[in-house]
């Protein structure tokens, strides 16, 4: 087997395992059953609210406002960044097995489309896994957040497989 091939290989299997990891810290995640979840997000919050000096300044009902949005905006970002990594590992899984010899625009999107269709696919059966958990429920708007996520990730692995391919016409 020739070397570069074994590279390909080599580098598609690491993005898978990649890929599959991440679906199965998600899933472990979601497997948290609602109190257990609210108090890893808490965690996360009461860190945020001694980093950011504001907060000393409010009281009262301003206080429990912002913690509370400052709460949601912790679990909106734990969907965003979750998934995120998960569309960069898939698009980089697609782009490294589509890409090597054949670096079009064509493929490019095809590894793109796979790959955000994966993450959005898996964002919803994550909602529906979630749906059975004591404390927890599915919402849409999760799977948008997933989805933003996802596009955000694959588009950074499109992006720098697309600078590669530049990158190796101008050698």
């Amino acid at each position: 087997m020739k070397k570069r091939t074994r590279s390909i290989i080599r580098k598609t299997l690491v993005s898978i395992g990649l890929a599959g990891f991440m679906m199965a810290f998600i899933y472990y995640m979601s497997s948290m059953p609602g109190e257990e979840s609210s108090r890893l997000s808490s965690a996360v919050v009461r860190v945020l609210v001694r980093l950011i000096p504001t907060f000393d300044s409010l009281g009262g009902a301003a206080y429990e406002g912002a913690l509370e949005l400052l709460n949601w905006q912790v679990r909106k970002a734990a969907h965003f960044s979750e998934y995120a990594l998960l569309g960069l590992f898939l698009a980089a899984a697609f782009h490294s097995w589509l890409l090597p010899e054949d670096r079009t625009a064509g493929r490019l999107f095809r590894g793109f489309f796979f790959a955000v269709f994966i993450g959005v696919c898996y964002a919803g059966l994550d909602e529906l896994h979630q749906s059975f958990v004591p404390g927890r429920a599915a919402m849409l708007m999760d799977i948008g957040f997933d989805g933003c996520g996802i596009f955000v990730g694959a588009l950074f692995a499109t992006l720098f497989a697309g600078r590669v391919k530049i990158q190796l016409i101008q050698v």
